[in-house]
């Protein structure tokens, strides 16, 4: 497992067991659970700060993985020139 699966798998096994013991209480019981909301509500904006805070590092690192791609395309291309001008002259009876 990589380190992000080691922290992910126990928190979907544990609302996957969740969901397992909640349908099956309903349909074996006939007792269904219910809950209010609120608790939905403040899980879901916790959530969406969560996420966007993630986005925005996820975006950040984009950009700079794009700065260093066209530094390195600047330098092979300068490098391309000078190779071109001084290694490889056009005109190599001159």
């Amino acid at each position: 497992f990589s380190s992000t699966a080691r922290v992910i798998v126990p928190v979907v096994g544990t609302f996957t067991a969740w969901a397992a013991f909640v349908s099956i209480s309903d349909r074996v019981f006939g007792v269904p659970l219910t809950m209010t909301m609120a608790p939905l509500s403040l899980v879901s904006s916790a959530l969406a700060l969560l996420l966007t805070l993630r986005t925005n590092q996820s975006l950040q690192r984009l950009l700079e993985a794009r700065l260093a791609w066209g530094k390195a395309v600047l330098h092979a291309r300068i490098l391309a020139g000078i190779l071109t001008t001084r290694v490889f002259p056009v005109n190599p009876s001159a």
